[in-house]
């Protein structure tokens, strides 16, 4: 099973040119092509997975744009 940092980076390629956050996300939720680690039902767990992959530890690991988010930006702040 492939860990969440190469399925990240396998849905990063596949999407190339036409990188968008929102697919980024709804396809990481919908890969099952590595183990959720979290706790709870699918989602919850697939979540949980996904948020502690995406965190850098600090601020209680609540954190954005980091980890296998890095790159990813919020289109309604300047670049």
């Amino acid at each position: 099973m492939a860990t969440i940092g190469a399925a990240a980076e396998d849905i990063r390629k596949s999407l190339s040119g036409r990188f968008n956050d929102l697919e980024y996300l709804a396809q990481l939720i919908e890969d099952s092509s590595f183990d959720s680690t979290g706790a709870g039902n699918e989602l919850q767990s697939r979540l949980e997975t996904i948020f502690d992959a995406s965190s850098d530890g600090s601020r209680g690991g609540v954190t954005h744009f980091t980890g296998i988010f890095g790159g990813c930006a919020d289109p309604r702040l300047p670049s």
